[in-house]
């Protein structure tokens, strides 16, 4: 699945969410971001991934998504 976020592939491509074993490993990269704009930018990011991972959200997001 290609992610919608138009921010999605610079974020993946700087490594962001390379490797992460938990979210307080996540919290704390996003920490590190100086912009507001792009922690928020990180964390739709990631919400669009957790969501089209959840069996019970999938069928409802491949409906959105299409």
């Amino acid at each position: 699945m290609k992610a919608l976020h138009p921010k999605a592939a610079h974020w993946i491509r700087k490594g962001m969410f390379d490797g992460l074993a938990s979210f307080a490993e996540f919290e704390e990269r996003v920490d590190q971001i100086p912009g507001e704009k792009d922690r928020g930018d990180i964390f739709e990011i990631f919400i669009e991934g957790y969501l089209a991972t959840q069996p019970i959200t999938q069928h409802v997001w491949h409906w959105i998504v299409g």
